[in-house]
């Protein structure tokens, strides 16, 4: 926690992001435009993982995230998106339904963000799930 409250005020001294902006959505519309998102990028034909997470408002707090995430051998790396705005990762899999989420989730949190949700395509539909806190 202390980690994200340094990045976050980092970010603020910095002017990348002001506290305005971290909180323009409520909670319900950030999780109702993080559902949609979702619905939009996963379908059934796709090897996608969408997943949100908590703490992470600017380009940098992203690109960490990036880093790490990028580093798991079932992640296509260049495919890898974090959108700091929607408080998302979106990360391609190699292998057809082979993704590890406990590693997944522990790559963001070596960034040190905690990962709340992940969505994904399976049974016929976007499944989501909440993501087991450390």
């Amino acid at each position: 926690m202390k980690k994200i409250v340094t990045v976050l005020f980092s970010c603020l001294l910095a002017g990348i992001v002001n506290a305005s902006d971290a909180m323009e959505e409520t909670p319900a519309e950030l999780l109702a435009t993080q559902r949609a998102t979702a619905n939009e990028l996963i379908s059934e034909t796709s090897n996608k993982v969408v997943m949100t997470v908590s703490g992470m408002y600017c380009p940098n707090c992203a690109a960490g995230v990036g880093d790490e995430v990028k580093k798991l051998d079932f992640v296509i790396a260049d495919t890898v998106k974090v959108d700091s705005e929607r408080a998302l990762l979106v990360v391609d899999l190699k292998t057809s339904g082979k993704v590890d989420e406990a590693a997944l989730a522990d790559a963001v949190r070596n960034a040190g963000y905690q990962p709340v949700r992940c969505f994904r395509y399976a049974d016929g539909k976007v499944n989501e799930k909440m993501v087991a806190k450390h």
